[in-house]
């Protein structure tokens, strides 16, 4: 009895853990995937979406499929910024934003001056029409 508990303990174990390394890895989300991903590094000249979150939590995977559904039709006019809270190399930007909650989207100005931000959720029609607005349409 002791065995068989032990060996459901450990099949357990191996699938929680390969569900979560699934879910840590944008690339292997079903849809919404960030395709249009820019570097982390914010240049002037252009206004940008800062989008902070993790690859785990719901409200951040629905800002994913946002970004991922809005972004193609802006790519030329807005820059995006993909800042995963769980990669080491983004940790910088999160602590230059002071980010405290995720999702959070911060815009910047094209002389890279933050502009708002918000925390949460963002409709694509209200993203589509702040980018509007951030390019003077």
């Amino acid at each position: 009895m002791k065995n068989r508990i032990l060996l459901i303990a450990v099949v357990l174990a191996v699938v929680v853990i390969v569900t979560a390394k699934g879910q840590r890895s944008p690339q292997k989300c079903a849809t919404g995937c960030l395709p249009m991903v820019a570097s982390p590094r914010i240049q002037a000249g252009k206004p940008a979406w800062v989008l902070i979150h993790s690859s785990l939590c719901i409200p951040c995977k629905q800002m994913e499929k946002t970004a991922a559904a809005v972004m193609p039709g802006w790519r030329d006019q807005v820059q995006f910024v993909d800042v995963l809270v769980d990669r080491p190399q983004d940790q910088k930007l999160m602590q230059k934003y002071k980010v405290s909650l995720i999702p959070t989207s911060v815009f910047l100005d094209k002389n890279g001056k933050e502009i708002s931000r918000f925390v949460g959720v963002i409709k694509k029609d209200d993203l589509n029409k702040k980018f509007a607005r951030m390019i003077g349409k």
